[in-house]
């Protein structure tokens, strides 16, 4: 989940069913919010922090302190009681949005999360329910799209997708 500053102090309950924040934006220093960054962490949540903010000191001393900087093109994880902290390198000007640091972290938290894998050349959408996985898949091939004109789209350009799961998953539905 992506929580900006304002949305994490309304909304705090929130963040313990959380497995991950991501915080974007300009965060001035600020002890309680720090302090509730720390129990996040220190309970079992993983937060995403750029580079930037890590040198921006939001984090409190004992936490900011234990944290390195980054390879560049890259990220650090480090362990913190139950919970963990990731420090994103900071993105090259013109960099491809798929070699970009942030897309690498986000990928591996998707993998750590996510019992699921598709392979395949469509788009997924992953969506977590109270007793499951709700997962989407969007082939775009085959698809003409102008300008002020419907869509036209050609059923035979099909694709071939497997999904696989990892760990104890049960399938209950299945529906294509």
């Amino acid at each position: 989940m992506i929580f900006s500053k304002t949305r994490f102090a309304a909304h705090t309950g929130i963040c313990r069913h959380q497995k991950v924040l991501l915080l974007v934006g300009e965060f001035p220093p600020n002890q309680p919010f720090a302090e509730r960054l720390t129990q996040y962490v220190e309970k079992g949540g993983t937060l995403i922090i750029d580079q930037a903010a890590q040198r921006d000191r939001f984090l409190p001393t004992a936490l900011a302190s234990r944290l390195p900087s980054p390879p560049p093109d890259s990220y650090v994880r480090i362990r913190q009681r139950r919970g963990a902290v990731v420090v994103v390198a900071s993105s090259k000007p013109g960099q491809p949005t798929t070699e970009r640091p942030l897309a690498r972290v986000m990928s591996q938290v998707r993998q750590e999360i996510v019992p699921l894998e598709v392979s395949g050349r469509v788009e997924t959408i992953f969506n977590r329910t109270k007793d499951g996985w709700l997962v989407t898949l969007v082939n775009n091939e085959g698809v003409t799209k102008t300008f002020r004109e419907a869509p036209v789209v050609d059923p035979d350009a099909t694709q071939s997708v497997s999904i696989t799961c990892r760990g104890e998953v049960r399938i209950l539905h299945l529906s294509l």
